[in-house]
């Protein structure tokens, strides 16, 4: 017999999160939720861990269904502002959804070259009537996509080239725009 998966809701999941918070947290042992940032859209938040052994922050972009570069972008956008506001304090970011697609994991893969970020997915089983919840970490597929890589590549580039020109993180474009497979700008 097929079953179907639970619904989960964004308030059934950040409530997880408050009560479990290491069920996002990458390596960070006993985080606590300093803050919860809602989004327009119903099925997205973000949620700011902090450690309380080192202050250690970590963004995380929470997204129901599936996974998309918007989301790596917004984990990298909320990560750089943190970076800004708390200086002196290590910062990681994630992205969590119910589905890590392949071009996404390559996006988080290629945007680890200028920032610690990592990608989850949810497992979501129904035990005994209640929901149980289970994030782990999702890596690129082992074959190349260079189109889609390229797109990411751009989609990454004018996000850092949006960044204020004093934040050190827009120091890392290096070289020319790519325009094409193979082909750069001159």
């Amino acid at each position: 017999m097929d079953r179907t998966p639970p619904q989960l809701d964004a308030t059934t999941l950040l409530q997880h999160i408050e009560q479990t918070p290491a069920l996002v947290a990458v390596g960070m042992r006993a985080p606590v939720v300093e803050r919860v940032v809602e989004r327009p859209e119903p099925d997205r938040f973000a949620v700011l861990l902090a450690s309380p052994d080192d202050g250690a922050r970590h963004v995380v972009e929470v997204q129901l269904g599936e996974a998309d570069e918007d989301q790596v972008l917004r984990a990298l956008s909320h990560w750089a502002v943190e970076r800004q506001r708390l200086p002196d304090l290590e910062h990681h970011a994630a992205i969590v959804a119910e589905r890590i697609p392949p071009h996404v994991a390559r996006a988080v893969a290629l945007a680890r070259r200028i920032a610690p970020i990592e990608a989850l997915e949810l497992e979501v089983e129904e035990r005994e009537g209640m929901l149980a919840l289970q994030a782990g970490p999702v890596d690129p597929p082992a074959g190349a996509d260079p189109e889609a890589e390229l797109a990411s590549a751009l989609r990454l580039r004018h996000f850092l080239e949006s960044l204020d020109p004093a934040d050190p993180l827009s120091a890392r474009l290096m070289g020319p725009r790519p325009t094409r497979l193979g082909q750069r700008e001159v």
